[in-house]
């Protein structure tokens, strides 16, 4: 198993900062998210990116936990059956 990381980088939307990136947390089947920040709270980009590195340091950390990967779905009885010949 290979650790995730991820930094995407914040886009421009006019009035806001968006942030897109993959969550795993529901039961590591990939979903995508998005995370937003108002330009009157965050005005420049160099700010909004330094704000979504720390906001996916607890997504990255999120998406490593081990638990996360005992829950996955199970095979199902086909895939898992012992065919003899």
């Amino acid at each position: 198993m290979h650790e995730r990381y991820q930094r995407p980088q914040v886009q421009d939307l006019g009035t806001k900062w968006k942030l897109f990136y993959w969550d795993y947390s529901d039961g590591g089947s990939r979903r995508r998210r998005t995370k937003t920040w108002s330009k009157s709270a965050v005005p420049t980009q160099k700010e909004a990116q330094r704000e979504a590195d720390q906001y996916m340091q607890n997504v990255n950390a999120r998406n490593n936990e081990p638990d996360l990967f005992r829950h996955r779905r199970k095979p199902c009885e086909l895939c898992t059956r012992n065919v003899a010949s």
